[in-house]
């Protein structure tokens, strides 16, 4: 090391100090190069240099003085990020540690540094500075950390380094600024994001039991972690699960943080998506309605309760107004570019949802050339191959498919899919997301034994991934179901559909919105086998119940009046169904 610095400038020791604290298999380039990072070496060097002045004094030694005044940056600048990367390639080159280049499968450089040699650099900090570098190291993995996950290999390299970090210093967890918690629950929203939901759930579960031997049950942190769990729980499928722990948690945010936090309020929102996907849309809309309320009235905090907001907004389309939800979302994505700008990528996945639900309405030219528009920004501010741009991507290719051109639509969702899974894995849930509406336009367009068999495929990755009840196999299931019928299959669908519902109704209960929504569609393929008069029978039974759950403007309602309505005008009988609404 000591060879390095009398190259570098005695830049090499801080730098190999910084990366002692991560983790030695590999350490992204895009962490040490951060702005905390840059910061802490200037500030190191300074000191140094400072030391060497003081030194050159002490021997009175014109020359020593003379060469440590010019081995001393500019007191009010830090190391640039090329300097940095020239200190890592002298670093290769003396075979202190391995500098990688970034390659097409890793489009990012990587440090590796043995072990030993970290726990060398380690040793060369004084009393008191192992806290303060790794605080500097928790700053320069935040900043190092997308938003948004944009490929996995970087994202495991960041999950890897946050795992070291956290293991290597105790004293994090009482980081007064909070980033430390910050990475530490990145790291957990990360395994969450990329699909690994199992694995998010056990972190977030450690992270909980480790938090409760080292802080309050009622630091803002513990409940972060709880929340974030309870997310966790609801990607699984588990409904009253989430919603429960939810519950729990979201009372300890009022008691504690008060009901205008923004992490209570965030909470809150997402309790209300629970109540929406059980169809208590009078709930969502009361909690968004206040929400919005209290947010116009503080200071603006977090982007995530924007995107809960969004969320809630969602479900107004869910429950058959969508350009009420259309409208809601336009609000948002204003407010969202006034607080974080236009082009990022929240900002663009808020006006996504909004050109959906304005398609929905039943303007999908209006929605085609909406997200044409997001699709150019995305591309430029984020690149093409960012998972946002290849979100609205995919969300284009539909509602040009909604827009008369099927064909148009399945060649680009096939590009899309093909760069999702070259980005993401072809088990990280936008890809699967991806690879359903590929399908989807596949059996739309009339390729119903290729569509069949992406789907057939899918529901072979999902049932050995997350498991046969989980709601994503669940859809693939439902959506193969569909494509048997498509293609003449009917007895095939009724019979797949039959099984699905059973299933649905063991796991969600038989008022469950999904459930419901599933029965309708096997008594529509099961009625093509039968008399109409048993159709009418079972489907006058379906519009019943989803009235006494769901209300008469439902969705799910309305579906089930339009199928009565078909079977009835199908028997060609002069008796009339009275439907009268209440």
């Amino acid at each position: 090391m000591e060879r390095a610095d009398q190259v570098t400038a005695s830049q090499a020791t801080p730098l190999l100090q910084l990366s002692s604290y991560f983790d030695p298999n590999g350490i992204p380039e895009e962490v040490l190069c951060a702005s905390s990072a840059r910061a802490f070496l200037g500030r190191q060097v300074r000191l140094t240099a400072r030391r060497n002045i003081e030194d050159a004094h002490a021997v009175e030694s014109r020359l020593i003085h003379r060469w440590a005044r010019k081995l001393a940056p500019n007191p009010m600048s830090d190391v640039s990020v090329h300097r940095i990367r020239t200190v890592l390639g002298v670093l290769h080159r003396l075979s202190i540690a391995d500098r990688l280049p970034d390659n097409p499968g890793r489009p990012f450089g990587l440090l590796r540094v043995h072990a030993l040699v970290q726990h060398a650099a380690r040793d060369t900090l004084g009393p008191g500075q192992h806290t303060a570098v790794a605080r500097v190291a928790a700053h320069a993995l935040h900043d190092a950390w997308p938003t948004v996950d944009t490929g996995q290999a970087l994202a495991q390299a960041l999950r890897g380094c946050a795992a070291a970090l956290r293991r290597s210093d105790p004293s994090l967890w009482n980081d007064p600024s909070g980033t430390a918690g910050a990475v530490m629950l990145r790291a957990g929203i990360s395994l969450a994001d990329s699909g690994q939901t199992g694995a998010a759930i056990t972190y977030f579960e450690q992270l909980a039991a480790e938090a409760a031997t080292r802080l309050e049950p009622h630091h803002l942190l513990v409940l972060t972690i709880r929340f974030e769990l309870a997310r966790c729980l609801d990607a699984t499928g588990d409904d009253r699960a989430a919603a429960r722990s939810l519950e729990d948690v979201l009372g300890d945010m009022r008691r504690t943080l008060g009901p205008n936090h923004h992490v209570t309020l965030s909470a809150r929102a997402a309790l209300a998506e629970q109540h929406g996907k059980v169809g208590d849309i009078t709930t969502v809309t009361t909690v968004y309605r206040d929400i919005a309320r209290r947010l116009a009235n503080a200071q603006p905090h977090g982007i995530d309760t924007l995107v809960r907001l969004a969320g809630l907004a969602h479900w107004q389309g869910e429950a058959g107004r969508p350009r009420a939800a259309a409208q809601a979302l336009r609000q948002l994505a204003d407010v969202s570019r006034k607080l974080i700008g236009p082009d990022a990528p929240q900002t663009l996945a808020i006006a996504a949802r909004a050109a959906h639900w304005q398609g929905t309405a039943g303007d999908p030219l209006t929605a085609v050339h909406l997200l044409r528009g997001l699709f150019s920004a995305s591309r430029q501010a984020l690149s093409p191959y960012h998972p946002q741009t290849l979100t609205i991507r995919r969300e284009h290719a539909h509602w040009m498919g909604k827009s008369g051109d099927a064909d148009w639509a399945v060649d680009e969702l096939r590009t899309v899919l093909h760069e999702t899974e070259r980005v993401l894995g072809r088990d990280h849930p936008q890809t699967i997301d991806t690879r359903l509406e590929y399908a989807h336009w596949l059996v739309a367009f009339g390729e119903w034994a290729h569509g069949t068999q992406v789907l057939n495929d899918l529901i072979t990755d999902l049932t050995a991934a997350v498991g046969v009840r989980h709601p994503r196999t669940f859809q693939a299931r439902q959506r193969a179901a569909h494509a048997a019928g498509m293609s003449g299959r009917p007895n095939q669908a009724a019979a797949l559909l039959r099984e699905l519902h059973q299933e649905c109704v063991t796991v969600l209960g038989e008022d469950h919105p999904r459930t419901l929504a599933l029965q309708q569609e096997y008594l529509w393929w099961h009625s093509h086998q039968g008399i109409p008069e048993d159709a009418i029978t079972a489907h006058l039974a379906l519009y019943a119940d989803a009235r006494r759950i769901f209300g008469v403007d439902h969705p799910i309602t309305l579906d089930a009046r339009t199928a009565l309505t078909h079977w009835q005008a199908h028997l060609a009988d002069s008796r009339t169904i009275t439907l009268d609404r209440p």
